[in-house]
């Protein structure tokens, strides 16, 4: 698929309903695949094809107690447990138990379980409610699925809804010029980006080698530009698919040929995990009404008659928003039906899809849906619309693509329904015989009636948006793509403002936010906050509050009940505040002069109840140190930030400087942990570390900390503590990966960075200066043994030297080792406004540009070492990397010396580097800024002149030769004026080039014994020799080789000792080379002991218990072997066994080496 695509094999690893005409397609990349031994043959027989329109629809649980919506399904005092479903508005043969009421029932608790459904305008924002808790079970394509599944969202497939055919595709408008898939190259298309559509596009891309424009518009946003020609196509489903057909539109190709050109895709019905446990009826239930229904249409039964207003295609057309009373509305149904493939309850369950099937058929571990989603995820994961393919996170500890995938991908519940058959048609039409035309909820476009900015002045007072209510049966529910705000101003006798929310029903991509003051720019942001049903703090502000309430532009309502959604809003003014409050700060926060709460790390709101950190929180003048926090269980297993979170702390101690200590856990490129200088963004951080930072406060008197997460995709959150400092340091011991000077300031190790030198990677600003005189200097973008770091954007400035001996006239840019990002991603170095990256090519001709040296090797084009930039001014570098590296590969980025540049002194007229006090390394001539001749912090001088030197004396790399300075051979160097002769190098060092000043290190691994006795035994890198096996070299220059301790052992060439020896094997409890047994073999490269012929173990279990911490297998011994009790195994060469029933432990065999 896509940069990971794999060929399609001529048997599939299951057996699926077949598209016609499907032909192979190899692209560039393979992704791993099952042995096809293990692939079972493509089912000949396909079932029933039915067409759907694709627009996402929800389930929804309705919840009076707000307290009690931690769980996705609560209890309502009038109704028992509410299920929120989240759908599409496609036509599908279970919508007609959404049109009459069939998924309700009274459940053996007593409780009447009522299904809410709920139309979703894309996949995307269906994964978002999941994840908050706003849907309990929604329908998901296979990518905003995989999405889901590798972004950590807690939840499980437990069906397959359809696999597309001709249901969706991609519509271009007849003037367009489009023929072919080749003629999309520079179109524009549109689709809903994160969506299968989105997708299918981007695949489309690399399956012809083009380029698109691709451009994001939600389905219902896609009409006007279609009419207007603002699109040249797009790739939709349903009503808008139908449309653009009907308008001016011919198809190019549908998913049913993208799925013959690479692999299925299909719809999932996918529950929250947390749902799914408490509610295991409920969820059996559901399934199978839908069971029910899909098995009445692919068998064509009496209920399915298009002439008449009763039967089942006119409830499903008053789902989809159309008229049931139409027959030519009745008709659209069944067309768009056939557009889709359903599967029957046994190809449901098959290996093909959820893999667990009925008949007792073994599935290979990852198989179905689950290895097609794990494609899926390969897939998004090298196009950069995820970070990682399985969901990375402290508490993520998925080792392999079955334990991710398969596990994800649960037909128990399908079994269930399956095996109990406790739902029939017959009983379904008893329950409701006749056609009931439920009232659509909420008017096309919404309720809402508010507009523009509002302005209330009475001490208090309530007000809504015109759609939210407090009464459950109203049918309102609030407009699409609108903004209004409302401005309340206190009395001045009663300045404190508190403000709660009676009713809140905010759908994912909408927002609500509160501010302390008249505008959202200048004024303090107190809460940013979306969701349905969910406990909402108070607010507090002094003398003003602004309340802005902002929505998209997709649609958002309840088909089949009253639910009303939008805000419901009440206000007071005081003179006292949280001073005369009963419940003051909730005993989590102080209450201040001013009336309002200071609250406790972890906690937010105007009373401090809410236990997540909302909008800016100050410390109080002075404070010193302090700690701050995303919640009050942050980084605890099991307890999440909200999504959309949003929290600022500011602190503001009486010191130069503040010290940040991170530990964080937050969602790897998607949520971001920012430091602040004053309103100056130093650093930011993302994914799981820890990492310490100093900042000095900013030109305000304040640093600060800034938490921000997406809509989807939450971890366990951070907790930070601050502490104010006069000085950096004052002490080596305070610059971590430095040393401490004179100053108060650190001089870092190469690689480490931050004021502290305690960061690995790169921060966002760095500024060199490069004096008074000129200089040189170094930037590496990480410490020595990390990878460059994603989504990394640090800018490095070299400021102009100020230089009274001549004029600076630009910099010289050498790469210390060739610059190392991912190639053809987005990763880049900027240098001045030159974009510099690891260019593919398929020639020496295409590495023409000023930066590469001509030569395209391996595929890849080779930079020059040494770049010249000429001109006054600042030197500035921006290096950029993305969100993922393509196959896991390790890029450590930018590693180069910078060099200010003059015109030579010319002193006497003479353009000679010694004779106007330089020094020469290699052809540069440098004129010091310290003169003690280290090479360190010196001004290259671009026209004096390195060559042979008369008259006073020789440059480095030269000795004199009577009168005339003559290059030092191989072997040897120089390292200073008026030399009679070159120095042969020491050990560990060769010389490999004539005149040079200096010798360099062999590598780590390597070692040169002799010790300036012989040239020739340094004049090639060939003379630094391998360390032998059983011993290493971890530093550079080395003259010999150490032996490896204990029985650890290498092989040539090492840095460590990695293995074992012979005999032993690498013990993954203890970390240290143990003994074999003598009923085992191990060869030094094992993690466990593997039994000799005639013996087995429990290794393979053991192993993977111990990797995962499995209580019931961790603790099996990895070492323990029993002899077979028969002719039963072969030891480490045998995969199976015919027999292992007596003797030989508790095991069964399948676990035999």
């Amino acid at each position: 698929l896509g940069a990971v695509s794999r060929p399609r094999p001529t048997q599939r690893h299951c057996s699926r309903p077949p598209h016609a005409g499907r032909r192979s397609v190899v692209t560039t990349t393979t992704v791993m695949r099952e042995n096809d031994a293990h692939r079972r043959e493509r089912d000949s027989t396909r079932p029933r094809g039915t067409r759907c329109s694709r627009t996402h629809f929800g389930g929804l649980r309705l919840a009076a107690s707000l307290a009690a919506l931690c769980a996705c399904a609560c209890l309502h005092p009038s109704e028992g447990l509410s299920v929120r479903f989240g759908y599409f508005r496609s036509a599908q043969p279970y919508m007609v138990a959404c049109a009459r009421g069939w998924f309700d029932k009274v459940l053996s608790n007593g409780d009447l379980m009522k299904v809410y459904c709920m139309p979703q305008s894309s996949g995307g924002f269906a994964v978002s409610k999941l994840d908050d808790g706003d849907l309990d079970l929604a329908i998901l394509g296979s990518t905003p699925w995989a999405t889901s599944l590798s972004r950590g969202v807690d939840a499980n497939t437990v069906m397959v809804e359809y696999v597309y055919s001709d249901n969706e595709g991609l519509v271009v408008r007849d003037d367009a010029g489009i023929q072919t898939p080749f003629d999309l190259a520079g179109k524009v298309i549109a689709c809903p980006f994160g969506s299968t559509a989105h997708y299918h596009m981007v695949l489309v891309m690399d399956l012809f080698g083009i380029e698109i424009e691709l451009v994001n518009y939600s389905p219902s946003a896609m009409v006007a530009p279609w009419d207007s020609g603002e699109i040249d196509g797009a790739y939709i489903w349903g009503g808008k698919w139908e449309y653009m057909k009907d308008n001016g539109g011919t198809v190019i190709f549908t998913a049913g040929m993208l799925g013959g050109w690479t692999s299925d895709l299909f719809n999932t019905i996918t529950a929250s995990t947390t749902f799914a446990a408490a509610n295991p009826e409920a969820l059996t239930h559901i399934l199978d009404v839908i069971r029910t229904m899909t098995s009445s249409y692919l068998t064509s039964n009496d209920h399915w008659n298009v002439d008449d207003p009763t039967m089942f295609e006119a409830s499903i057309a008053d789902a989809i928003r159309k008229n049931g009373s139409k027959t030519a509305d009745r008709a659209k149904v069944i067309t768009l039906a056939e557009e889709c493939v359903f599967l029957d309850e046994n190809q449901q369950l098959s290996c093909d899809y959820l893999s667990a099937p009925t008949d007792g058929t073994e599935c290979r571990k990852l198989s179905g849906t689950g290895l097609e989603t794990f494609w899926t995820s390969q897939f998004l994961t090298n196009y950069k619309n995820i970070a990682t393919v399985s969901p990375e996170g402290r508490f993520h500890l998925y080792e392999t693509p079955e334990k991710c995938f398969g596990q994800r991908h649960d037909g128990s519940f399908l079994q269930s329904a399956v095996a109990a058959q406790a739902t029939t048609l017959e009983q379904l039409i008893a329950s409701s015989g006749s056609r009931v035309v439920p009232v659509e909820v909420a008017s096309q476009g919404g309720d809402s009636t508010c507009s523009g900015s509002t302005s209330l002045t009475a001490a208090s007072g309530t007000f809504t948006d015109g759609a939210g209510s407090i009464n459950p049966n109203s049918t309102a529910s609030y407009s699409d793509a609108m903004e209004c705000t409302w401005l309340i101003t206190a009395p001045t006798d009663a300045p404190v403002i508190m403000v709660a929310f009676d009713a809140f029903r905010v759908w994912a991509g909408d927002l609500v936010q509160v501010h302390e003051g008249t505008d959202s720019e200048s004024g303090t942001l107190l809460g940013q906050l979306s969701g349905l049903d969910r406990e909402r703090p108070p607010f507090a502000a002094v003398g003003s509050m602004l309340i802005t309430f902002t929505t998209d532009s997709n649609p958002e309502v309840v088909y089949n009940r009253a639910y009303p959604d939008g805000i419901v809003v009440s206000y007071t003014t005081s003179s006292t505040g949280c001073s005369g409050s009963g419940s003051g700060c909730s005993g989590h926060g102080e209450c201040l002069n001013s009336g309002l709460c200071r609250c406790d790390p972890g906690y937010g709101g105007g009373d401090c109840s809410h236990e997540h950190c909302l909008g800016v929180q100050e410390h109080a003048a002075g404070v010193s140190s302090g700690t701050m926090s995303s919640g009050t269980m942050a980084l605890t297993k099991g307890n999440l930030y909200p999504n959309s979170a949003l929290c600022h702390f500011a602190v503001r101690p009486e010191t130069a400087f503040v010290r940040f200590e991170l530990d964080y856990d937050v969602e790897a490129t998607f949520d971001y942990i920012k430091i602040y200088s004053g309103d100056e963004m130093v650093a930011t951080y993302t994914g799981d570390g820890q990492d310490t930072v100093v900042v000095p406060l900013g030109a305000d008197g304040t640093a600060s900390l800034s938490f921000q997460a997406d809509n989807k995709g939450r971890r366990s959150g951070f907790a930070a503590t601050f502490e104010g400092l006069d000085a950096v340091c004052t002490t080596d011991t305070d610059c971590g990966h430095g040393l401490c000077q004179a100053d108060g300031t650190c001089r870092c190790e190469v690689g480490w960075t931050g004021l502290a030198c305690t960061s690995a990677h790169c921060l966002l600003n760095t500024v060199l200066s490069a004096g008074s005189s000129g200089a040189s200097g170094r930037i590496v973008s990480q410490a020595t043994g990390e990878s460059v770091a994603p989504m990394a954007e640090c800018a490095y400035t070299v400021t102009e030297p100020v230089i009274n001996a001549s004029e600076h006239v630009g910099f010289r840019l050498r790469f210390d080792e060739p610059l190392s990002l991912e190639p053809g991603g987005g990763d880049a170095l900027t240098v001045g406004s030159t974009e510099i990256s690891n260019a593919t090519c398929t020639s020496d001709d295409a590495c023409s540009e000023a930066w590469q040296d001509g030569n395209c090797v391996n595929g890849f084009c080779q930079l020059l070492e040494v770049v010249d930039l000429p001109g006054a001014g600042d030197l500035t570098l921006l290096l950029q990397t993305d969100r993922s590296d393509v196959g896991g590969e390790m890029y450590t980025g930018l590693n180069a010396s910078w060099y200010s540049t003059t015109s030579c002194p010319a002193v006497g007229g003479e353009l000679s580097c010694s004779l106007n006090g330089g020094l020469c390394l290699g052809d540069s001539c440098f004129i010091l800024d310290s003169g003690d001749g280290s090479g360190g912090g010196e001004t290259r001088a671009v026209d004096c002149s390195c060559s042979r030197q008369t008259g006073q004396g020789c440059d480095p790399g030269f000795f004199m030769l009577g009168t005339e300075c003559t290059k030092c051979g191989l072997g040897s160097y120089s390292d200073g004026l008026r030399v009679a002769s070159c120095q042969t190098c020491g050990a560990g060092r060769v010389a490999t080039n004539i005149g040079q000043a200096a010798c360099e290190a062999c590598p780590v691994g390597t070692f040169l014994d002799d010790d300036g006795n012989v040239a020739v035994l340094h004049d090639s890198w060939s003379d630094c020799s391998l360390c032998s096996s059983g011993k290493y070299s971890n530093e550079e220059g080395a003259g010999q080789c150490l032996d490896c301790p204990g029985q650890s052992d290498s092989i040539e060439g090492q840095v460590w000792c990695t293995r074992c020896q012979s005999g032993y094997y690498f013990d993954l409890k203890s970390e240290e080379c143990q003994s074999c047994t003598e009923e085992t073999w191990c060869e030094g490269e094992d993690f466990v002991a593997v039994p000799r012929e005639g013996y087995w173990s429990h290794f393979q279990v053991a192993l993977e218990g111990y990797e995962t911490n499995t209580p019931e297998t961790a603790e099996i011994d990895l070492q323990r072997v029993w002899k077979c009790p028969r002719k039963t195994c072969k030891g480490p060469d045998s995969t199976d066994s015919t027999d292992s029933t007596d003797g030989g432990g508790d095991d069964d065999g399948a676990n035999l080496a």
